[in-house]
């Protein structure tokens, strides 16, 4: 009689590169009493099959399976070294429900050595396939790929008798590998067995058809079935089927792409992409960047000859990541390799940063190219002055004629500077107020954002210490020092103008503004 309900079970691993499950057929076997079971009669024992395609770049050469339920407690391990296998196991087990399977691996990925596991709970229902999916998630990897696959469908086959053998459980792994390659074979039946026989057909060799634990070897490609047979030595048999698959090994060096080789370059030496043993390999200087290399291809300065990134190295002659120019040369490039304004060279026609007039010399420019202050009050008539001494009823301050302000002065000894400076805005008219509140410009506008500090220390490391850094830095759009100190001698931008109006004030306007 059946002592119980059978069923097919099909697993399938699931990745972002593999999520199909591939079906095996069932066939027809010979129960105890001699007779071919029928489709009514399946039941007992099943074929669990699993399979994991390896995500492109992480290498395993060996899966752990724990299927576990119902009593049962069956575990192996799988042999993916050859470059043909796939990661595949199909087991035989008790019908039944609250079975779960767990697989685990360590891959490789460069340097990293990822675990990988999945687990998933099924039932075996009799009669009829189920389709179990196990997703293997891999840690500590950037690319986001995970190992994961495929587990092809099983079947149960039906038994009878009460005092009469079954097969319990059988492991064939892997289920598809090169020829030549061995295929590891486990199986065990219930009590009563006497005798346990591995056969395979159309050819190929068991090492040791009579063992439980054996391993089959197939000699040509193609399809082969693995029957796995128990019997209690008397009338009594029960037997599974599997089918796996053997494929010729590919010949690396022939220069077309065959199963098992990541490339084939047409030749068999390491060293330009393609290794002697057809897999894919990383070159520095191929232009390719690919772990561990963070650059490619090497350039002196910037790309090591082992393909890693150069730092920067102020000195070194080419500007890098973090440099405005290199090498410094004491004026416009500093010891930090960063841009700046040369110091000021009086006598050379520029009015430049520090500097408020040029040339040296003149009845207005003093040696150190310093504008010589209008000595209004000194009751002499100087160049800008209306009248000497102010303070008179005729004489109003800055010298000028009563009744004129410091705005009458500006325009009348240096132009529209009050109305250009309104006209370029705020930052213009707050950089103006910031310095004539602190009285900080006496001579030279550089004073409010330098302070005491000379202008290339004001430039370099020490920086700026003047009151009105922040009114100076906004109106020069720019917190660089030495962008401000050009603005400050450019009459055409807004600081500039802000800068003018102090000059203006220092050499014809004294005791401006009122």
């Amino acid at each position: 009689m059946i002592r119980s309900a059978l069923g097919k079970v099909t697993f399938a691993a699931l990745t972002g590169l593999v999520a199909a499950a591939t079906t095996v057929g069932c066939s027809g076997d010979s129960d105890k009493s001699g007779r071919t079971t029928t489709s009514a009669d399946q039941g007992k024992t099943g074929m669990v099959g699993l399979a994991i395609q390896v995500a492109p770049g992480i290498f395993v050469d060996q899966v752990h399976y724990v299927v576990t339920g119902n009593g049962q407690n069956v575990s192996g391990d799988i042999d993916v070294t050859d470059p043909n296998s796939t990661v595949s196991v199909q087991v035989g087990l008790p019908g039944g429900t609250g079975y779960n399977v767990v697989m685990s691996a360590d891959a490789t990925q460069g340097t990293q050595t990822p675990h990988c596991e999945g687990t998933v709970n099924f039932d075996v229902v009799a009669g009829t396939t189920t389709s179990v999916f196990v997703n293997l998630l891999c840690d500590a990897l950037n690319n986001g790929s995970n190992i994961g696959g495929k587990i092809i469908e099983g079947q149960f086959t039906a038994g009878d008798g009460t005092a009469c053998p079954d097969v319990a459980f059988y492991t064939v792994s892997p289920l598809q590998t090169s020829t030549g390659s061995p295929i590891t074979l486990n199986g065990a039946g219930t009590a009563g067995t006497t005798t346990t026989v591995w056969t395979a057909t159309p050819d190929g060799t068991v090492a040791n058809p009579t063992a439980a634990a054996t391993t089959f070897t197939c000699a040509a490609p193609g399809v082969h079935v693995l029957t796995f047979t128990v019997t209690d030595g008397k009338s009594c048999t029960d037997s599974q089927t599997i089918n796996v698959t053997c494929i010729n090994p590919g010949v690396c060096g022939n220069g077309t792409l065959e199963a098992g080789e990541g490339c084939d370059d047409g030749n068999v030496l390491n060293g330009d992409g393609c290794s002697s043993t057809c897999q894919h390999e990383v070159v520095c200087g191929d232009g390719l960047i690919e772990a561990p290399e963070t650059c490619d291809p090497p350039v002196t300065g910037f790309c090591s000859a082992t393909c890693q990134t150069v730092p920067p190295n102020c000195g070194d002659g080419i500007v890098q990541a973090g440099e405005q120019c290199d090498p410094p040369n004491g004026t416009t490039c500093s010891a930090t390799c960063q841009t700046q304004a040369p110091p000021p060279v009086c006598g050379n026609g520029i009015v430049e940063a520090g500097e408020t007039c040029e040339p040296p010399g003149t009845a207005t420019c003093d040696a150190a190219c310093h504008t010589i202050a209008v000595l209004c009050g000194n009751g002499v008539l100087d160049a800008g002055e209306e009248c000497d001494p102010p303070g008179t009823a005729t004489c109003g301050a800055g010298c000028l004629l009563a009744g004129a302000s410091c705005t009458d002065c500006e325009n009348l000894n240096c132009g529209s500077v009050v109305s250009d400076c309104t006209t370029a805005g705020t930052l213009c008219t707050a950089a103006l107020e910031c310095s004539r509140d602190n009285d900080c410009y006496n001579l030279d506008p550089a004073i409010c954002y330098c302070g005491a500090v000379d202008i290339v220390a004001c430039q370099g490391a020490t920086g700026p210490a003047g009151p009105c850094i922040t009114q100076y830095n906004a109106a020069a759009s720019s917190p660089s020092p030495a962008q401000v100190l050009l603005d400050l001698t450019d009459p055409s931008t807004a600081l500039g103008k802000a800068g003018f109006i102090q000059q203006c004030d220092n050499a014809f306007c004294p005791g401006c503004p009122n």
